[in-house]
């Protein structure tokens, strides 16, 4: 379930920041077929960065990290049984 929930988010937060370091041409260095640790670091970093950016989230300006609590409150209302359905997170590009 977590990973489902997780899923949500991956596309908006991990995948842009790594597309954006790409078209930036900025290495992402591999060794022994792994990132480097100082890749590794530049990316954690990007992605904290990410997760602390404004969105618009249903009309209100939000931060990533704060749709993502949201969210997960919007999963557990539905869960227990408070809600009759869950709208999900789609974050357009």
């Amino acid at each position: 379930m977590v990973y489902d929930f997780v899923e949500e988010f991956r596309s908006a937060v991990v995948d842009r920041t790594v597309i954006g370091l790409i078209s930036k041409r900025e290495k992402l260095m591999i060794k022994d077929g792994k990132l480097t640790d100082s890749t590794k670091k530049r990316l954690i970093k990007k992605i904290f960065e990410r997760l602390n950016r404004i969105e618009n989230y249903r009309d209100q300006e939000t931060r990533f990290r704060d749709i993502m609590k949201k969210q997960a409150g919007l999963i557990d209302r539905f869960l227990c049984g408070k809600a009759n359905k869950y709208r999900p997170y789609i974050k357009t590009w």
